[in-house]
């Protein structure tokens, strides 16, 4: 995601509609196992996607339920940098499982 502006988005809330899940990675370890990242474009233009460990009726969602769909995401801009590179990136951070609607 990039915004004119990065810093100023940062820990506001947005929405973005029709965003194609692409690919993703499951964390494996550490308090956050189970938390997703879905790689989503949308226009040509690539999002990142970041959950927290989600639930439905006590099991955690896999990503199988969002691979090769489109979404609708509602969640906080947030900044991360990736372990394999030091350049920070920008996500939309997801904490609740209703905040993305499959298609």
């Amino acid at each position: 995601i990039a915004f004119a502006n990065d810093e100023l988005a940062l820990y506001t809330s947005a929405t973005i509609t029709d965003l194609k899940v692409v690919d993703y990675y499951v964390t494996k370890t550490g308090d956050n196992a189970g938390a997703i990242t879905l790689y989503c474009e949308k226009d040509g233009v690539e999002f990142v996607v970041r959950t927290i460990v989600l639930r439905e009726s006590g099991q955690v969602v896999t990503p199988d339920r969002f691979i090769g769909k489109t979404i609708d995401v509602k969640g906080i801009i947030d900044a991360y940098t990736s372990e394999i590179s030091s350049e920070v990136q920008i996500q939309l951070r997801v904490f609740l499982l209703k905040n993305i609607t499959i298609h």
